[in-house]
């Protein structure tokens, strides 16, 4: 009787979680149906691949409920179905949403560009009017680079160097151009300013080249320059010859000199680590 009595039970047992058994998994197959489906939605609704957690995924789906449960969801779906002409059994209740989000965004983001093109306009033309007032009551010099008179506050010059896409570097001392075309040499060009900030004086330096290159490139670039300022200036106040060992480190040693025109110019050789340039020094 007993070992019958607990095979019985045995029996039971095993019946009922038979029973059970299907119910759980129906449960988690059910739980597992429905992250799919939403899951689904989700990648459709936004096209974003990520994969959510649990967590964020149900946070978005209550947020997607709450969004269609307001008064003004139907006019979205009825105005998404006819944008997109398709069935409304075939739109999924995201999708409205998230097009007039994003709709919405595109249209922020238009608002801003439009802003941003309309004060960079505004900008140009309060830029254009600053430099051409302050160019207005400058006299232009023979012997100016650049376009630029003496005179021209930094401020401006670093709008018109905006305006004409000139690349500078400003340093404690000057400011600094490279590449610029003179006479047909190219020549970097330090500006200096003044202590209320106004241009006032201007050096040019060519190529620095060893020793074996002075008298065949570098002489020949001095004589390049004293002929472009004597050009606009008129024959030099001085000339002199420079010999090798004139050439010293640390100053100009000058062949041609203009001290009584405005600017005062002075052209001639340095030497700077044993590499040797051309160079004019300008003074207004």
């Amino acid at each position: 009787m007993t070992k019958s009595f607990f095979c019985l039970i045995i029996i039971a047992g095993a019946a009922v979680s038979a029973i059970a058994a299907p119910a759980a998994n129906s449960q988690v197959l059910a739980g597992d149906s429905l992250e799919y489906e939403i899951r689904n939605d989700y990648l459709i609704c936004t096209g974003d691949t990520t994969t959510l957690t649990r967590k964020q995924l149900m946070q978005w789906k209550k947020t997607m409920d709450s969004l269609i449960a307001d008064k003004g969801y139907r006019e979205k779906f009825n105005s998404y179905v006819r944008a997109t002409r398709l069935r409304p059994q075939d739109v999924r209740p995201c999708e409205p949403i998230i097009f007039f989000e994003r709709f919405e965004q595109q249209l922020i983001l238009m608002d801003s560009l439009v802003n941003a093109h309309r004060s960079q306009k505004d900008k140009a033309y309060r830029d254009s009017m600053a430099i051409v007032k302050e160019l207005s009551s400058l006299k232009s010099s023979p012997a100016d680079i650049m376009g630029i008179p003496a005179g021209i506050s930094k401020s401006t010059l670093l709008l018109i160097f905006a305006r004409d896409s000139v690349k500078s570097k400003d340093t404690p001392e000057f400011l600094r151009v490279d590449s610029v075309e003179f006479e047909g040499l190219i020549l970097t060009v330090a500006l200096y300013f003044d202590e209320n900030g106004r241009y006032n004086k201007y050096e040019m330096e060519t190529e620095a080249l060893p020793a074996r290159e002075l008298d065949s490139v570098v002489r020949k670039w001095a004589a390049q320059l004293s002929d472009a300022y004597e050009k606009r200036l008129g024959p030099p106040t001085r000339k002199n010859r420079i010999g090798f060992h004139d050439i010293r480190q640390g100053r100009l040693s000058i062949s041609r000199q203009w001290s009584k025109t405005n600017p005062a110019v002075l052209v001639g050789l340095a030497v700077h680590n044993n590499l040797y340039y051309a160079k004019a020094m300008v003074s207004y």
